[in-house]
């Protein structure tokens, strides 16, 4: 007779599941100092953390600027209210009501400039719109604007550049808080245009006629 033998029972083995990868970061926008985008207010509204506006009141008394600051993207008030405790006669307004009693107008329509100076920080999307503004159409003489780290880098912004050559562009040396979410993590930088000092010399963007001239060469 054959003899019976009886089956194993055979365990099966379930593989565990891999853990979904993480989302790739995009180092370009890490180095620049890029914030989420999802997390940015619609009007690109960035408020000004208050040491900002202190580390640069400095500057601004150095070079003698116009006491008759006019603040036109003044928010919450952040950088309006250092001005004005340093001594600075500060005219706030904004295209946003946001309960600080500022005056509600358009920057980018407004017909006269009303104060002899402007210091702000204007929406990013808006500054190339804003630095036109105020030079071309309300001939300001004395502007300082606080800017993303890279905006000069852009290659289409050379011509702005040499028809507005500023006279000032002076990197902070920390980052700030875009969010308001207590991770700083946007570079900035101030540029200023004033009749007080002479445009920047040796300083111009450098451009190049070649193609992807930022990568390297094939190999032969």
């Amino acid at each position: 007779m054959a003899k019976l033998t009886a089956k194993r029972k055979v365990k099966k083995v379930t593989k565990p599941r891999a853990k979904a990868a993480a989302p790739k970061k995009n180092i370009g926008a890490m180095m620049a100092g890029g914030g989420d985008k999802k997390k940015r207010d619609p009007n690109d509204y960035t408020p000004t953390p208050e040491g900002i506006t202190r580390a640069f009141i400095p500057v601004l008394k150095m070079i003698g600027w116009p006491k008759s600051v006019w603040e036109p993207a003044c928010g919450k008030l952040h950088m309006a209210k250092e001005l004005r405790n340093a001594g600075f006669d500060v005219w706030a307004s904004d295209l946003i009501d946001r309960g600080v009693n500022a005056e509600i107008i358009d920057f980018l329509k407004a017909p006269s400039a009303r104060r002899e100076s402007i210091v702000t920080n204007p929406p990013f999307k808006l500054a190339d719109e804003f630095i036109y503004h105020a030079l071309d159409f309300l001939e300001v003489e004395h502007m300082a604007l606080l800017l993303p780290a890279g905006f000069w880098h852009a290659a289409f912004r050379a011509a702005l550049w040499h028809q507005h050559t500023p006279s000032m562009v002076m990197p902070i040396t920390t980052r700030i808080d875009a969010t308001g979410q207590g991770q700083p993590t946007m570079n900035v930088q101030w540029t200023v245009w004033t009749t007080l000092r002479r445009p920047l010399i040796g300083c111009d963007p450098l451009t190049s006629e070649e193609k992807n001239w930022g990568r390297y060469d094939k190999a032969a």
